[in-house]
């Protein structure tokens, strides 16, 4: 109802600042075939994938997995450090440690690489 009123205010405006609403010589049948296109749903990729998209696939997938590690480490730590003796704890603050760690590096190379392509798109962009 709402996108009717909306379009009847538009081809209204349209038609009072002089602009030629029409389809501009398009044939109705064109017309309606794209809008069955994009009523359709995308089409399904099939067939295996190449094989440097799997690897790539589990690299991201090991990379996920050990983030949210972090927190579920941490969750765990926070709930049972009051039962653990003193070398547990010391073990379980160095878990943290390092997982601290690995995460500020991976951050590092990300940042590292998203202003390397941003230096590769400027001196892209300079040669032209």
């Amino acid at each position: 109802m709402i996108s009717s009123i909306e379009s009847q205010l538009i081809q209204q405006a349209m038609s009072s600042a002089g602009a030629d609403t029409s389809t501009n010589g398009v044939s109705q049948h064109l017309i309606d075939k794209f809008q069955a296109l994009l009523a359709q749903e995308p089409a399904q990729v099939s067939g295996q994938s190449a094989p440097e998209n799997n690897m790539l696939k589990q690299a991201i997938q090991k990379q996920d997995d050990a983030d949210h590690q972090f927190p579920n480490d941490m969750s765990y730590i926070s709930t049972h450090m009051g039962e653990w003796n003193v070398g547990q704890a010391a073990s379980a603050t160095m878990l943290v440690q390092y997982e601290i760690t690995q995460a500020s590096m991976n951050l590092q190379f990300k940042m590292a690489a998203a202003q390397s392509s941003k230096n590769a798109v400027d001196t892209l962009m300079k040669n032209q």
